[in-house]
């Protein structure tokens, strides 16, 4: 067994939800979602802002990933996903990148948000 800890590169604070598939792990918590490789941890976020209060995680067979977050439902689509973890410097949308707490680039994806109140997906700028 091995213990992964901020030493290891893990920046999620207390870990709430965790997806192992073939070749990464997933985890999320109440500070952020980061995919474990194997030998790296990296950080994802959205635009709209960081992913904050993570408890549920799915990545369907396509790559997307369905965050459950605070503020709602959020979807994550594959192909961004792959760009940021390919190239930290990864910018969607024409935002620009920011600075993790640690120093290390952070990629900044678009997403969509499931509200129930609005009975739909909404872009991750809340419209």
């Amino acid at each position: 067994m091995r213990l992964f800890t901020g030493n290891d590169g893990i920046r999620v604070g207390t870990v709430t939800a965790i997806v192992p598939r073939d070749d990464h792990v997933w985890v999320g918590g109440e500070s952020g979602v980061m995919r474990y490789d194997g030998a790296r941890f990296l950080p994802l976020a959205v635009a709209s802002g960081p992913l904050l209060g993570v408890t549920g995680i799915v990545e369907t067979a396509d790559g997307d990933l369905w965050l459950n977050a605070v503020g709602g439902v959020r979807h994550v689509r594959a192909a961004e996903i792959q760009s940021a973890m390919r190239d930290p410097r990864f910018t969607s949308r024409a935002t620009s990148d920011s600075t993790s707490t640690t120093g290390s680039p952070v990629s900044r994806l678009s997403c969509a948000r499931y509200h129930p109140r609005s009975r739909g997906l909404m872009d991750g700028s809340g419209s």
